[in-house]
């Protein structure tokens, strides 16, 4: 079983797609559940956070960083997942609390960490996780893309066009005009 993501929005309706390409399992857990069609044309199932850890093989968080979901998975949600399990994150490095995380690997509760968010960024240079041999560590460039790339150099360019026909647009920072 693989559940992947912790939250089916845009980024985890996408690895859910692509979950289900390799055959796998995809159990999901968020406040509120996605329309039944969706989760059919997904394959997903919504099922409580608690167990979404102890059934899954791989656990994707996708969420943003707020007060609620700052270190998430921590070291209760460590012990409630399935052991040798493999964490995912590539959404926020808040999300989860790193020295849980440490002590988990390090146990063997958690078999392995792909990473390329942290708690603190940059990572220190001698942070625990740089020496770990069952954690893969990358910079975060999810960003960098050809579509991506095309689209900035495309709204840079409309951006440009579209001020000098008087109709700025994706303006900064704009002056505000005084009554």
């Amino acid at each position: 079983t693989c559940a992947l993501p912790i939250c089916l929005g845009e980024i985890g309706r996408e690895i859910a797609i692509r979950a289900r390409a390799f055959a796998m399992n995809v159990l999901y857990h968020q406040r509120t559940r996605v329309p039944d069609a969706e989760e059919r044309e997904l394959g997903a199932r919504h099922v409580p956070l608690a167990t979404l850890l102890a059934e899954s093989d791989w656990i994707v968080p996708q969420l943003p960083t707020l007060p609620a979901t700052r270190n998430l998975i921590g070291r209760a949600e460590f012990a409630q997942m399935k052991r040798g399990a493999i964490l995912i994150n590539t959404a926020r490095g808040e999300l989860v609390d790193e020295p849980a995380m440490i002590a988990a690997l390090e146990s063997g509760q958690l078999r392995g960490a792909g990473l390329d968010v942290f708690a603190r960024q940059p990572m220190p240079a001698d942070h625990p996780l740089r020496g770990m041999p069952n954690v893969v560590l990358s910079p975060f460039n999810a960003w960098n893309t050809s579509d991506a790339s095309e689209r900035m150099l495309r709204q840079s360019v409309d951006n440009v066009i579209n001020h000098l026909a008087g109709q700025p647009t994706n303006v900064v920072n704009s002056p505000v005009k005084a009554d």
